[in-house]
């Protein structure tokens, strides 16, 4: 699953944003009703930043800010903020 995560990000960052919205649903359809809750909140994650690429930034915002917030309830702290950390780095560099 990992490799599929960081290829996902990887067509995010290159602006490959149809393929990583269809790689997402397809995971995301093979996970339902899975135990698989960290992969089901990256994707969610990464959803959330594709969004942000297509120029939906409040929305992408939102639905990123979701999944970190279920990191944090989940108590994976240094997860949760290494990850709002690349949200904020991601935004940025859409900026410059």
């Amino acid at each position: 699953m990992g490799v599929y995560i960081n290829f996902i990000n990887h067509l995010i960052r290159e602006n490959e944003l149809l393929f990583a919205n269809d790689l997402i649903d397809n995971i995301m359809k093979d996970l339902i009703n899975t135990k698989y809750f960290y992969e089901i909140t990256k994707l969610n994650y990464l959803k959330g930043k594709l969004t942000i690429a297509q120029g939906n930034i409040e929305d992408g915002l939102k639905i990123a800010q979701k999944s970190i917030d279920i990191m944090y309830n989940l108590e994976a702290f240094s997860i949760a903020q290494a990850h709002k950390k690349a949200l904020k780095d991601f935004i940025d560099s859409l900026e410059s």
